[in-house]
């Protein structure tokens, strides 16, 4: 699992590849879901990897952000000193972003990434918004399975 989040840096070895793989996976299940005509397990996680690998693509576009314009972010010092954006800093910021329940303590400065960080805030809770209203008429509009235990049938 920690293999699979190694990260080189927006200019490092197969980046452009994990970011492809990620935006591709992310469509993918949301079509899935879309064109689902009944909730199931499988649509609920799917629903769910969607939520979760936008965070991880949101991430890399925090990167891509700070390695644009350098001191994007503002954190807290860090032992050795350095305030660069690490992946798994990305990926914090990223997923207290979508949820919306940032702690303040990693903050865009550049416009750049207070731009990302509001349209990412936005997408989040218009995502779960859509997601639930979607899953909820499915639910509504699915039949309902006759109890085997119905001595009429």
């Amino acid at each position: 699992m920690a293999a699979a989040l190694h990260f080189h840096g927006p200019r490092g070895p197969g980046s452009a590849n994990q970011h492809g793989a990620i935006a591709f996976t992310t469509w993918q299940l949301l079509r899935f879901v879309l064109r689902a005509e009944r909730v199931d397990a499988e649509v609920l996680c799917s629903g769910i990897s969607i939520y979760l690998l936008a965070a991880l693509l949101w991430a890399h576009f925090y990167l891509l952000a700070q390695t644009a314009v350098p001191g994007s972010f503002s954190m807290p010092a860090q032992a050795s000193g350095r305030q660069e954006l690490s992946f798994f800093d990305a990926v914090y910021f990223s997923l207290s972003t979508l949820t919306t329940s940032s702690y303040g303590n990693i903050a865009p400065v550049s416009r750049h990434a207070r731009s990302l960080a509001s349209l990412e805030a936005l997408c989040g809770v218009l995502y779960l918004t859509v997601l639930v209203s979607r899953l909820v008429s499915l639910y509504v509009k699915s039949p309902i399975p006759p109890d085997r235990d119905d001595p009429k049938l």
